[in-house]
C-alpha cells in the first residue's frame, strides 16, 4: 500500500523561518504568472532505503567492510505546476532538490541543498474551457548517495554515519561491537525534498517560480552478519583494547570528519568589507599526527592551512577558523562583476585535507570531506550629512567629506581678548537641504558558481 505524504502551507514567513527543519512548506510570490506548486512523495515501507552489508571475505570483526547495495535512491515524486489562468502564460521548466529551498524575489535560493536536477512534473496551463493539465512524473527523482553524504547534519544522508550513531548508543548501553554487527538494524530519519516550477508570460518574456517542500522518510537497513567473530583477548586492558564506549585513540591516525559550521556566515553588506568573512571548520579523528586543510571555491583553492597538530586523546572535537579572501577576490579582474549591487553570488565551498601519522614521514593523498554553499551580496550603503550639511546621498563607497561646523561648534582661542574686542560671530545664511534621492536597484540573483 502506498501512502501519500501531502501537506502544504501558504505561509511564506513559515518557509523562511523554518531554516533546515524538514517541515512542509510552499511559497508563491507571483500569482500573475503561477498559481502554485504541489508536491507529493509516495511513501511505502522502507521505500527510500539503502541496504548496507559486510562485503569482506574474512569474518573477523577487524576486517569488516560495509558496502551499500545501490548507488542511487529512487524517489517517486508527484509534482504539479499550475500556471496562471492566462492564455499568454505557459509552463517553462521545473527542478527537484534534495534539501530545503526558499524564494528571494524572483529567484530560488538553495544554499543548503546537496543535489538537484531537472524534473518534468504535470503542469496546468490555459484559460477557461481551454485549461488543460498535461501528465508528467513519468520517471523517479534519482538521487546519487555519494552526493548527499556531506553537508549540514539536518540535510545530509550518510548511511554509514547513521549506523555508527546507533552503534555508539549500543556501546554506551554496555553492548559489544561484534554483537551489534551480527544483528539486523533499521534506522529511519526525516529529510526534505523540494520542487520548484517556473511559468513564463509570453507577452513580456518573463518567467517566475513557485516552490513546495515536503519531508521524506529515509531508512538505513543493515543486514547483520551472524558469522562475525571478535579476536579473543584474555584481558582487554592488558591487550590495550578500548572497552565498550571508549574511543580508540591508539588506532592509526585518521581524520574521520571535517565539515563547515552549521549556519554559514553569508556576507550581505558593503563592498569591500572592512574585514574578510570568517568561516569555521569542525573536525574530528582518531590517533595523533598532523593535518593540513585546503578550502576550494568551485574547485579553485582559496585557503591553505599550516600544519596542524592533532591528538584525539587531548581534543577529539576540534575546529579551525579561516578567512574567505573576499576583499582580494573583489579586486581581481576576472571577478569584476562580484561587486554588482543587490546580486547574490553563491560559492560552492569544499574541504580537502591531507594527514600524516605521528610515526610516519609521508603525507596521505588529498581527500575531500565536507561541502557547503556560501553566499555574498553587495548592498549599497546610505550615508547622510549631519544637520547643516548638504543632505543625504548615496556615496557608493566613497568617504564622506567632513561637515562644516556650525556656529555652536566654534571654539574660543586660547588667549582671552579684551572685552571691547569681542565680536558676535556671524551666522551664515541657511541653505535649503537637497532632497534625498534613493537610487533604486532591481535585485537579482545569479546562478550558483
Amino acid at each position: 500500500m502506498k501512502i501519500h505524504n501531502t501537506r502544504l502551507s501558504s505561509s511564506i514567513a513559515t518557509l523562511l523561518l523554518m531554516g533546515l527543519l524538514p517541515s512542509v512548506a510552499s511559497a508563491n510570490l507571483y500569482p500573475e504568472h503561477i498559481n502554485g506548486v504541489t508536491l507529493n512523495v509516495e511513501q511505502g515501507i522502507n521505500s527510500h532505503s539503502v541496504v548496507l552489508k559486510n562485503s569482506a571475505a574474512s569474518k573477523h570483526l577487524a576486517a569488516l567492510q560495509l558496502q551499500a547495495e545501490t548507488t542511487h535512491i529512487a524517489v517517486d515524486v508527484e509534482g504539479l505546476v499550475s500556471c496562471a489562468a492566462d492564455n499568454d502564460v505557459v509552463f517553462d521548466r521545473a527542478r527537484a532538490y534534495f534539501g530545503p529551498v526558499s524564494l528571494f524575489l524572483d529567484s530560488v535560493q538553495s544554499p543548503q541543498t546537496l543535489f538537484d536536477a531537472p524534473y518534468h512534473p504535470s503542469h496546468t496551463t490555459g484559460r477557461g474551457n481551454k485549461r488543460i493539465t498535461e501528465a508528467g512524473n513519468l520517471s523517479p527523482f534519482n538521487i546519487p548517495i555519494a552526493s548527499i553524504q556531506q553537508g549540514h547534519p539536518a540535510v545530509r544522508f550518510n548511511p554509514q554515519e547513521e549506523l555508527n550513531k546507533k552503534l555508539q548508543q549500543h556501546l554506551n548501553q554496555g553492548g559489544s561491537e561484534v554483537d551489534f554487527y551480527r544483528q539486523d538494524h533499521y534506522i529511519s530519519v526525516d529529510r526534505t525534498l523540494s520542487l520548484a516550477g517556473w511559468c513564463k508570460d509570453l507577452s513580456n518574456n518573463t518567467s517566475r517560480p513557485a516552490i513546495a517542500s515536503v519531508p521524506i522518510e529515509m531508512t538505513v537497513i543493515y543486514k547483520g552478519d551472524p558469522e562475525l567473530v571478535a579476536v579473543a583477548q584474555l584481558n582487554a586492558q592488558l591487550g590495550n583494547t578500548p572497552m565498550p564506549g571508549q574511543v580508540a585513540h591508539d588506532l592509526p591516525f585518521a581524520l574521520n570528519a571535517a565539515t563547515f559550521q552549521p549556519n554559514m556566515p553569508h556576507h550581505i553588506g558593503r563592498c569591500a568589507p572592512e574585514s574578510d568573512p570568517v568561516i569555521r571548520i569542525n573536525y574530528s579523528g582518531n590517533g595523533q599526527g598532523l593535518i593540513r586543510f585546503m578550502v576550494e571555491d568551485n574547485g579553485n583553492p582559496v585557503y591553505g592551512s599550516p600544519h596542524i597538530a592533532y591528538d584525539s586523546a587531548v581534543n577529539h572535537n576540534a575546529h579551525l577558523d579561516f578567512s574567505y579572501p573576499l576583499t582580494a577576490k573583489l579586486a581581481q579582474e576576472n571577478n569584476s562583476g562580484w561587486d554588482t549591487p543587490n546580486q547574490t553570488f553563491s560559492h560552492p565551498l569544499s574541504i580537502r585535507a591531507s594527514i600524516k601519522d605521528a610515526n610516519s614521514d609521508s603525507w596521505s593523498e588529498w581527500k575531500t570531506y565536507g561541502s557547503a554553499n556560501w553566499n555574498h551580496r553587495c548592498v549599497p550603503q546610505l550615508n547622510a550629512n549631519p544637520v547643516g550639511g548638504m543632505g543625504g546621498f548615496i556615496n557608493n563607497g566613497q568617504q564622506p567629506q567632513p561637515p562644516v561646523p556650525g556656529p555652536s561648534r566654534v571654539q574660543p582661542n586660547a588667549a582671552t581678548p579684551s572685552l571691547d574686542r569681542v565680536q558676535q560671530p556671524s551666522v551664515p545664511e541657511p541653505r535649503s537641504p537637497l532632497r534625498i534621492q534613493a537610487v533604486e536597484q532591481e535585485p537579482s540573483a545569479l546562478p550558483k558558481r
